[in-house]
């Protein structure tokens, strides 16, 4: 407060004027998880398993995300924050290459089968912690409206990052034309 806002250095947020202590890590995490799942990369990787099985399939690929986020040990206060919105965004990917319809078909169906995957794990995962027991409950309902109607669901756009100036630059010296020199 009390200094100009220039919005192509501040990172979006879910929290009105006040900074959103959730929102760089959760566009650091769309930003790549969005490189991760891109559907023509997704796409490539399967076909390059099918033409060679020593290669990672996209099955692996989505199994080591999950193993690395979701079944990860749950984490409490900040760092367990981070981890839920890391979580969803790794399901939210997973139904974008699902629904995604210019998607490649093997892409999609590997997609959908680890969603599927996903809710049959989610049960077995007590937490006695309420914020994660919570986040469980409601991610199977989540589930459950994808598996009633796939082509209704449109995932959230997540929080992206700032795309300005580099930080602390005022803009108009990073936009000047450089002075020509005689």
């Amino acid at each position: 407060m009390g200094y100009p806002e220039n919005p192509r250095e501040v990172f979006k947020r879910h929290t009105g004027m006040t900074f959103d202590p959730l929102g760089p890590p959760e566009a650091a995490a769309a930003m790549t998880l969005g490189f991760i799942f891109n559907p023509e990369r997704a796409a490539r990787i399967t076909g390059h398993h099918a033409m060679d099985p020593s290669m990672p399939g996209l099955d692996e690929l989505i199994d080591r995300t999950v193993n690395a986020t979701w079944k990860a040990a749950q984490q409490a206060g900040y760092s367990g924050e981070i981890q839920r919105v890391v979580d969803w965004l790794v399901l939210q990917q997973l139904i974008s290459l699902s629904v995604n319809k210019e998607a490649a078909i093997q892409v999609r169906s590997v997609a959908t089968d680890k969603i599927r995957a996903l809710k049959s794990w989610l049960p077995a995962a007590h937490s006695m912690n309420e914020d994660w027991a919570a986040f469980y409950r409601w991610t199977l309902s989540q589930i459950k409206l994808f598996e009633d109607d796939p082509g209704k669901v449109i995932p959230a756009s997540p929080l992206m990052v700032p795309d300005g100036a580099p930080l602390g630059m005022p803009e108009e010296d990073w936009t000047a034309e450089p002075e020509e020199e005689f």
